[in-house]
């Protein structure tokens, strides 16, 4: 009985072993784990969102609140000869201010209220 008992867990052991050693489909792409059915691998063009968004307004198409807000604050002192646009992608007012060497750009939500500034400096 003992003997039947020793060679049932052998058999166990070395069935359960064998299952474990099966081969993995898991491989490595530049230090990354990848299995062949991972349904992330990008198929395409990546996510990335289209910068020919970008639409010009004109002062008369921008909201009555981000003309309110932009008459309310000393920084945005001529606004109206700004570069005006509108993100079609994120519904973004986009104005754009060039003075001596400095570019700022400044976000807008369509309810007035300020979301980004971007400043660059054109070195000559």
């Amino acid at each position: 009985m003992m003997k039947l008992q020793c060679l049932l867990t052998v058999y166990f052991l070395f069935s359960s072993l064998m299952i474990c050693a099966q081969d993995d489909s898991l491989h490595y792409i530049h230090g990354l784990p990848h299995m062949d059915e991972d349904s992330s691998m990008q198929s395409g063009a990546p996510d990335v969102a289209p910068f020919d968004k970008h639409v010009s307004v004109s002062v008369e198409q921008l909201p009555p609140a981000i003309v309110k807000t932009l008459n309310s604050g000393d920084q945005y002192n001529g606004w109206e000869n700004a570069s005006m646009s509108l993100d079609k992608n994120t519904k973004l007012y986009w104005l754009h201010f060039t003075t001596d060497s400095l570019r700022r750009s400044y976000g807008f939500h369509k309810d007035g209220s300020p979301v980004r500034v971007e400043e660059k400096v054109d070195v000559d």
